[in-house]
């Protein structure tokens, strides 16, 4: 009944089988079009990858390229992703498995998600995992953009001359692949750095071959900021404000931020245009988002209060700007991070890397170990299949001389045979007289082994074995002679091995007369046969047919 059942439902066990197999191979095409797609057509990629249900991903390397994809597409496109649990499936899976490169993007990728959510410290443990990875990757591109990474941090920490140095490394990268965008991008940052370090004259020339060469709409809007930046930094009044109503007339100024507002009220305010000095400062306070546009407000407010005569009011708002300004010196330099903390990072991604070491060394004897055991154990089999098959040789062999002897055991035979004993038995009457006359155990065996022996050389070259093979004649169709006749044979010890065997004499005795040992006489006894049957003799049939009872 089970059987039936089984019947019944194997056309669909197989349907679903094939079906499965269809969806993962669609899965692994999508992924593979997202993976082609990714550098030139992110957004495609991206979109190609939302269609997949990842829940369907049923292997751990599937998960982990899809994981990693999935955030590198998002990337792409400016979609700041700030949970790290995805991305660490693929840093968890490529740890162990996979190339340089997908190791190498997946803690790449991890640093990007960490910096997302502001987690700088861990971001900097990823990018420095990476960077050790970077002469490996062979990728001047993607080493380009750790760098750049790299800089940002620094950056955020006021690390100037680190991040400088990152932001030049990543101009080198963006350089040697031809990336020119971005090379423009890597020096644009390199002008922000030196601005932030006072180093006006290097901000300058920066700007100006920005500026020269050709650079998108959106590239030449934040070059134009930094400039004005810079002019007011300069106190280069009339120069600013030629920049601020080029920016004007081409871009929306509206949306810029607290920083830039405050930056024109400066202009003002060195115009001696109070009015319009406070009005952007109001409208800076309105966008101010961070510790740092605060603090700008309150120094440009406390600048114009004091143009105003207001003296207290501009001592409060300059003293309410520096306490702001001190404690976010005081975090910044209580953070632990960059610098003062590259050793430790460094520790423990060395740390790591000697348990990765020790998991991988662990594997490969593991491997070692089960391949030696699994050796092992084909040969164990081996040796006891080739001990059965000798075994079941030797009996097969044994059975063939028993069958041979019973087939052969006929009357005429059995009356030669008890003929050709009667003639001999004088030889068991000399050993008993032997035995009687010798009381001496040493002279016994001696004189014993004497006898046998003369005896054993009397049926090996004397004229008892040719009266032997004329009575094996005589009952089996002369097939001796014939057989000497037809068949060339290497050794006379071969036809005496096959008379004695037709005899029907035990193995052990066989190899006495021919002086080798019972295992050689069933190997011989193998070969001649073969010889034999592969010979174009006349009597061939009638020697198979006698001599090995086969056709």
């Amino acid at each position: 009944m089970a059987l039936v059942y089984i019947r019944r439902l194997f056309p669909f066990i197989l349907i679903l089988v094939f079906v499965g197999c269809k969806e993962k191979q669609i899965v692994q095409d999508t992924l593979d079009k997202a993976e082609a797609l990714m550098e030139t057509h992110s957004d495609s990629a991206y979109a190609l990858l939302q269609t997949i249900d990842s829940e369907k991903l049923r292997t751990q390397g599937g998960r982990a390229r899809y994981a990693l994809l999935y955030t590198q597409a998002q990337d792409k496109n400016y979609i700041d992703d700030t949970n790290d649990s995805l991305i660490s499936i693929a840093v968890d899976y490529y740890r162990y498995h996979g190339d340089v490169r997908h190791r190498f993007l997946s803690i790449y990728y991890k640093g990007r998600v960490l910096y997302n959510a502001g987690d700088y410290l861990k971001a900097m443990v990823a990018y420095t995992e990476a960077e050790g990875l970077a002469p490996d990757l062979h990728d001047d591109y993607y080493a380009g953009l750790l760098y750049t990474q790299l800089g940002d941090i620094y950056r955020e920490y006021y690390d100037f001359p680190k991040s400088l140095e990152a932001y030049q490394k990543a101009e080198e990268y963006y350089i040697n692949a031809e990336k020119d965008f971005h090379r423009l991008y890597a020096s644009y940052d390199q002008s922000v750095i030196y601005l932030n370090m006072g180093e006006y004259h290097r901000c300058d020339s920066v700007l100006q071959l920005l500026l020269q060469k050709t650079v998108n709409h959106g590239m030449r809007e934040q070059i134009l900021k930094n400039k004005l930046q810079l002019c007011v930094r300069q106190k280069l009044t009339d120069e600013a404000e030629s920049i601020y109503k080029e920016l004007i007339a081409s871009y929306d100024v509206k949306r810029y931020g607290s920083h830039f507002m405050t930056s024109i009220a400066e202009i003002y305010l060195a115009k001696g245009d109070l009015i319009q000095a406070r009005k952007l400062t109001n409208k800076a306070w309105q966008v101010s988002k961070s510790v740092k546009d605060t603090i700008d407000c309150y120094i440009t407010s406390s600048l114009i209060s004091g143009a105003e005569n207001n003296y207290a009011t501009a001592l409060l708002e300059y003293e309410s700007g520096m306490a702001l300004q001190n404690e976010l010196v005081r975090k910044t330099l209580q953070h632990p991070i960059l610098t003062m903390q590259r050793d430790y990072l460094e520790q423990e991604l060395e740390l790591q890397k000697y348990h990765l070491k020790e998991v991988l060394l662990f594997r490969r004897i593991y491997m070692i170990l089960t391949f030696i055991i699994f050796i092992g154990v084909i040969i164990l089999f081996y040796r006891m299949f080739k001990k059965k098959k000798r075994e079941y040789a030797r009996r097969l062999l044994v059975y063939d001389e028993l069958r041979h002897s019973l087939l052969h055991n006929n009357s005429e035979m059995a009356g030669l045979v008890h003929k050709l004993f009667e003639k001999h038995f004088k030889m068991i009457d000399r050993l008993g007289g032997t035995y009687y006359d010798s009381f001496d155990t040493k002279q016994l065996d001696k004189r014993i082994s004497r006898e046998v022996r003369r005896l054993i050389d009397d049926y090996v070259e004397g004229n008892t074995y040719q009266e032997l093979e004329r009575i094996v004649d005589s009952s089996n169709e002369n097939v001796m002679s014939l057989l000497r006749e037809e068949i060339r044979l290497n050794d006379e010890k071969d036809y005496r091995l096959i008379c004695y065997n037709l005899v029907g004499l035990s193995a052990n005795t066989i190899s006495v007369f021919v002086q080798t040992s019972p295992n050689n006489v069933y190997q011989k006894r193998s070969r001649l046969k073969k010889h034999i049957k592969e010979s174009d003799a006349l009597h061939r049939d009638l020697f198979l047919r006698i001599l090995f009872k086969s056709a």
